[in-house]
Order: structure tokens, then sequence, then C-alpha cells
């Protein structure tokens, strides 16, 4: 039982990502009237790069079984180079 709770904290769900993304972008939306917004978007990236940092990659996801390859989307971005 403790490896399948392990597993899960090491690879969230799409929904767990989501909710973390949404509270970063709302986090850094709430904005400091002294800063200006360029300064509030480079820490918006910033930020959303560390919590990226922190998951398994897309191929670690797949090779795991929690994304599979049948999803059209990356066959799609990978044969015409755009969405």
């Amino acid at each position: 039982m403790k490896l399948s709770i392990d597993t899960e904290k090491n690879f969230p769900s799409h929904t767990n990502i989501g909710m973390e993304v949404e509270a970063i972008v709302h986090g850094n939306a709430l904005f400091d009237p002294h800063q200006h917004n360029r300064e509030t978007l480079d820490d918006l990236i910033s930020d959303l790069i560390q919590y990226r940092n922190t998951l398994p990659t897309v191929n670690e996801y797949m090779k795991s079984g929690r994304l599979n390859n049948h999803c059209p989307f990356p066959k799609d971005v990978e044969k015409n180079g755009k969405l």
C-alpha cells in the first residue's frame, strides 16, 4: 500500500497538476501595485518552471502507464510541428 501512495506522490494526476498551475497563476495574479506587470510575468514564468521541474517528464508518465500514447495531440504536434 505504501508503494502506491509514494507512486501517486511522484506522479501527480492531471487534475492535481491543473489545480497547482491554477494556484500558481492565481497567486501571481494578485498584482503588487508596486511591481510592473512585466516583472509579474517573469515571476509567473519562473514559478511555473520551478513547478514543472518537480514533476516527472511526459516520457516518464508514458513509461509508467499514466499517460498513454493514444492521445492524438502529441502525434499531431510531432507530425505538423504546430498546434
